[in-house]
């Protein structure tokens, strides 16, 4: 017989509950629910402080993700990798993006920023497979850049679909490739 009552113990509720509210109220923004399909599915009024502990979180594992991949791609180039260059990337984006939805749309900034990290977390782990593949084969650099190549161009698709749904400008997006396009020309300066 199990005994149950050992579930009602507050170090057990206790990180339970925090997991539970953690998902519960970012559901919309990782399963990119718009805020007008309210009546078709209950989603938790948004609560800042598990929106912000997301965004930060989803931000530093994106950044763990892609500073792994970073460095087995500075590494087939022979290049010095930089282990704090992906986080500032991660982090920076969120500052970029946060200022931009300051001066359109105040009032969808965490929902946007919400979503913004989950499509980056999806794309981290779109380069796991990479990994994967380049522990059994080794892989060259340009099979490594193509496939970031593609990952990048579909994380940019979803951005696009879910600004739509989030009734944000086109400009929101372009913002957001403006940006690491902005990056990735200062990594490539840096380099010559």
């Amino acid at each position: 017989m199990i005994n149950l009552q050992v579930l009602d113990q507050k170090w057990i509720t206790i990180p339970i509950t925090i997991i539970n509210r953690f998902f519960s109220y970012n559901r919309n923004a990782i399963l990119g629910v718009a805020d007008h399909n309210w009546q078709q599915i209950w989603i938790p009024t948004n609560q800042k402080i598990y929106r912000w502990a997301y965004i930060l979180l989803t931000a530093l594992f994106t950044g763990l993700i892609v500073n792994q991949f970073s460095l087995l791609l500075d590494t087939k180039l022979g290049l010095t990798h930089q282990p704090w260059r992906e986080y500032v990337i991660c982090y920076g984006q969120i500052g970029w993006q946060f200022a931009l939805l300051t001066l359109l749309r105040p009032s969808k900034r965490i929902d946007y920023l919400g979503n913004m990290s989950t499509i980056s977390f999806i794309g981290g782990l779109l380069l796991l497979p990479l990994f994967l593949i380049n522990f059994y084969l080794d892989l060259s650099w340009q099979v490594f850049a193509g496939g970031f190549g593609i990952v990048v161009m579909f994380m940019f698709w979803m951005h696009l679909k879910r600004c739509a749904k989030l009734s944000l400008p086109l400009l929101v997006s372009i913002s957001w490739i403006a940006y690491r396009t902005l990056v990735l020309l200062l990594i490539l300066m840096n380099l010559m």
